[in-house]
């Protein structure tokens, strides 16, 4: 009989909960090789691992695991609070949540985690630390100019905050550069199927790339819209209950940005997007409503070239 075993995972250490006949066995090892080797030591006959995805802390255990064998899954921890809360759980330690993930995993099977590309992880980065640097590149030029326009304006700050300005626009122009030799020599023909759909961006081509791990999860694009947070979430009970409906926003924040924006250009260029923005505005719904709508249209389009191995085809783009 499989054995579920949840894993509270920590920066320092792992809580690890199993059950057998009803009654549950802890153990607390240290997150690193030693606290690794001393778990698959102990765990039982035929485990299999369940653990939520929290930032970089997992991604050694997991890889770790499968590399020995071990059946894994990585959960997204909303699921695993939602879960929590359903038990009507007030208890909050990490000893508690390995034994909730444990029950979870138990009640739920997720699904197997499989072992990310290397260079969809080394993409990952790559995209985190450009919006990093667009970021904070952002917050010097606001400051810049707030000291330039002060009559007290200090040259030296001045000075010191354009050689940064400067320097941090070279830095994301040489990472600009190494994402995409990555992306073109790894994923090139998926990049020119999507880089091919009009309104499709360089930036939200790799995004997308990066997010589906070059498409290995799925190529649905109903799937690809719920994890953009782009699917609709109706808000309405019985006749009294009627509100607004908006979109889950329950996704990937990054890529629902970057299709937003690319929406822009997607109603201009791209003719089912036009054609689709047309015909939402005049049954009344909003600009920024019928862009979401938009933004959603144009990843089923993404989906379905993916799918067809084809580059954009008016004909299939209609049907999206």
């Amino acid at each position: 009989m499989k054995a579920w075993v949840g894993v509270d995972v920590s920066k320092l250490t792992l809580d690890i909960c199993w059950f057998t006949a009803g009654n549950p066995t802890h153990l607390k090892v240290t997150n690193d090789p030693s606290g690794f080797r001393e778990l698959l030591n102990n765990l039982p006959v035929d485990s299999h691992v369940v653990m939520e995805a929290t930032g970089a802390y997992y991604l050694r255990f997991a890889h770790y695991l499968v590399t020995h064998s071990i059946q894994v899954s990585v959960v997204n921890p909303v699921s695993i609070r939602r879960f929590a809360q359903m038990k009507l759980s007030r208890v909050k330690t990490d000893k508690y949540d390995s034994a909730i993930i444990a029950s979870y995993g138990e009640s739920q099977e997720p699904v197997h985690w499989q072992i990310p590309d290397v260079k969809i992880l080394e993409l990952q980065q790559l995209c985190s630390l450009e919006e990093q640097l667009i970021v904070n590149k952002g917050a010097l030029t606001n400051q810049l100019e707030a000291f330039s326009k002060s009559p007290f304006a200090s040259k030296a700050a001045i000075k010191m905050l354009s050689k940064k300005i400067k320097s941090d626009e070279q830095d994301l122009k040489a990472l600009n550069a190494q994402i995409e030799s990555i992306s073109m020599e790894n994923y090139g023909r998926q990049v020119e199927i999507l880089n091919s759909i009009p309104g499709m961006g360089m930036k939200t081509t790799v995004c997308l790339i990066v997010a589906t791990k070059g498409f290995r999860e799925t190529t649905d694009g109903r799937s690809l819209c719920a994890y953009a947070g782009l699917s609709p979430r109706p808000y309405q009970s019985g006749t009294s209950v009627k509100g607004k409906g908006r979109i889950s926003k329950m996704g990937n924040r990054s890529l629902r940005n970057k299709l937003y924006m690319c929406s822009l250009t997607a109603i201009r260029f791209n003719p089912a997007c036009k054609a689709f923005y047309t015909r939402l505005r005049k049954n009344g719904k909003p600009a920024k409503v019928a862009l979401i709508a938009v933004a959603s249209k144009l990843l089923r389009q993404a989906a379905a070239m993916i799918k067809s191995n084809k580059l954009f085809d008016e004909r299939l783009a209609f049907g999206a």
